[in-house]
């Protein structure tokens, strides 16, 4: 008598599940949410879980995300909004993506990136220079996320027409060091004279 038995493995009807309700333009769920580069900058997503659920933002090296705010962060089953914030503006020259995981009954279900774009900002070495009467030059240096073409705006008052010339140190792309030179002239005058530049 020969015996044969089948063994079937099937999905449970009671495996979790979490759907994602937020769309794109297209039509399809929405897996990569972007933000501004601010601080505070905000989005949120609506999906519906079949279990209790919990969702954690983590970086590429699977550290927790600590420049990320996910509310609520956990939650029992049935249809969820879930928003984010970024807790400070991206200054780091570059936009910066965490993995927002969604878990269901403590599986890993969904996995969504979230991006912030990076903020354009310069902060001087220093604020104010002087040069002895004699003239020579100035080099009034910064650090900053630079613009894609990699170029820096300068502004300056009339009281500079004349006596001194600007030129721009190398820059490059991202968050770099870079610096602008001003000639400045001798002077023949008695007195001092100022002039203010804008970056």
């Amino acid at each position: 008598m020969l015996a044969v038995m089948a063994c079937f493995t099937a999905c449970s009807s009671d495996d979790p599940t979490i759907t994602l309700l937020t769309n794109d333009a297209s039509g399809a769920p929405v897996t990569q949410i972007d933000l501004g580069p601010n601080k505070d900058s905000k989005g949120s997503i609506v999906f519906e879980s079949s279990d209790e659920w919990e969702a954690k933002a983590t970086l590429s090296d699977g550290s927790v995300c600590d420049w990320l705010t996910v509310s609520p962060a956990q939650g029992k089953a049935g249809k969820v909004s879930v928003s984010f914030k970024a807790n400070s503006s991206n200054m780091t020259g570059d936009p910066r993506t965490a993995t927002l995981t969604l878990y269901g009954a403590g599986k890993a279900l969904q996995n969504l990136h979230v991006t912030q774009a990076k903020m354009d900002f310069i902060e001087l070495d220093k604020t104010e220079y002087s040069i002895s009467a004699e003239g020579g030059d100035v080099d009034i240096l910064f650090t900053g996320s630079f613009p894609a073409n990699g170029r820096v705006g300068a502004a300056y008052s009339t009281s500079l027409t004349g006596w001194a010339q600007l030129g721009w140190l190398p820059t490059t792309r991202g968050l770099q060091h870079g610096g602008l030179r001003v000639k400045v002239d001798a002077n023949q005058f008695l007195h001092e004279r100022q002039a203010q530049l804008q970056l």
